[in-house]
């Protein structure tokens, strides 16, 4: 009978403490009940100017932070204390910082979050601590909108997760990016960030133009850096390269202007994106252009152009027109016209048959108006999510590689 009472009496106990044993309550959420349990604390914090309680376990708080363990068993006056007076703390983010350290799950968002990891910074609390925050952040990038205003956010907390997931939209597509008037108003650490990139789907003339807007808009800071950097990296694209495959043979025409039409028609079931094609240029004596429209309904509309200065072209090389991201839609043509001006001439490829994108996955289309010579060298495509966000399983443009 004594027995039975004592066994009881133990239960009350525990349930006084907020514990209750011999159910499925996780590890988390039973070491969670410690926090701010005045029974079964072994310190107390004097919060605010209210003077607030609140309880905590010193080896949760030690075993968390260097700050703490010199607080409890370092030379100063508290590590004799049971009872910490902390005036100037909020007595609502020092619970936030206790509850990250008991591993209790914490409400984040925008209105807290950077006064909640300065907090973190000040008890100089390890990363582990900050992954709630991370994950936080994380969750808001679903398009590339948030992407580029976590990225912006980003530049305080320098999470290198959410660094890699933000940048992964605007390498995708820095175009949309660049055309808006508030990347003129980045950090330059942030815009520095871009500059860096060594894959992104865009021009060095493209990313001295945004430097040039940017440039403008903050005569005050010193671009050097940027400039050379923007000059002096190699850069590949962020898609994939499809060569256009014939039988067609190379013609040289000796014309100063050359227009042509052509339509890209997906025939493969899911939808991929188009960044730029790929155009053949010869030597020339003069400066040469190339520009590129969307034609729709016999409305033009130019998305990209590329100047080439003559003493860059040696022999017959490749320019790059980088637009844009583009949804190509199985079965719904998408109408272009490209114009090359040069002193010279013009190398394409004389069509005597359909031309096509060689990609195990992905089928693409190519139609050609008048006249039948085309310069092209190749398509710039991925799926739209290929690399983007936290995704990580192989996608459409990845599954295989490309046919010989």
């Amino acid at each position: 009978m004594a027995a039975e009472e004592q066994q009881v009496g133990s239960r009350s106990a525990a349930a006084t403490c907020g514990l209750e044993y011999h159910t499925d309550e996780s590890l988390s959420s039973r070491v969670e009940k410690i926090l701010n349990n005045k029974l079964m604390s072994d310190v107390t914090f004097i919060v605010g100017p209210e003077k607030q309680r609140i309880y905590a376990n010193k080896v949760h708080l030690v075993t968390a932070s260097e700050y703490f363990y010199t607080l409890f068993y370092g030379n100063f006056a508290e590590a004799k204390r049971d009872e910490i007076e902390l005036p100037d703390e909020d007595p609502e983010t020092f619970l936030t910082i206790l509850r990250l350290i008991y591993g209790a799950k914490v409400d984040i968002n925008f209105e807290n979050l950077r006064d909640i990891y300065e907090r973190m910074q000040m008890y100089l609390l390890s990363t582990e601590y900050y992954k709630q925050l991370i994950s936080f952040l994380m969750d808001q990038i679903v398009d590339k909108d948030t992407a580029m205003k976590i990225f912006r956010e980003n530049h305080h907390y320098k999470f290198q997760l959410v660094e890699d997931a933000c940048l992964s939209y605007i390498q995708s597509n820095p175009l949309y990016y660049f055309g808006k008037e508030d990347v003129t108003t980045l950090e330059r650490e942030r815009l520095l960030k871009i500059v860096r990139l060594q894959k992104i789907n865009c021009t060095e003339e493209q990313l001295l133009e945004v430097l040039r807007k940017w440039e403008i808009a903050n005569p005050e800071s010193d671009t050097k850096e940027l400039r050379k950097l923007v000059s002096g990296t190699t850069r590949a694209c962020y898609s994939h390269k499809f060569p256009l495959l014939s039988n067609a043979t190379l013609v040289h025409a000796a014309v100063n202007s050359f227009t042509s039409q052509f339509s890209l028609k997906l025939t493969s079931p899911k939808s991929v994106s188009l960044y730029g094609i790929g155009v053949y240029l010869v030597p020339t004596d003069d400066d040469a252009s190339v520009a590129l429209g969307i034609l729709d309904s016999n409305n033009y509309t130019e998305i990209c152009s590329s100047k080439v200065v003559a003493s860059r072209i040696s022999c017959m090389e490749i320019v790059d027109l980088m637009f844009e991201e583009m949804e190509l839609v199985k079965g719904k043509p998408q109408s272009f016209r490209l114009t090359i001006e040069n002193s010279n001439s013009y190398i394409g490829l004389n069509k005597h048959c359909g031309h096509s994108s060689v990609h195990d996955k992905i089928k693409i289309e190519i139609s050609f108006g008048s006249p039948q010579n085309q310069s092209f060298a190749h398509l710039w495509v991925k799926d739209s999510k290929c690399g983007v966000g936290t995704h990580q399983a192989p996608l459409l443009c990845c599954q295989k590689s490309f046919s010989k």
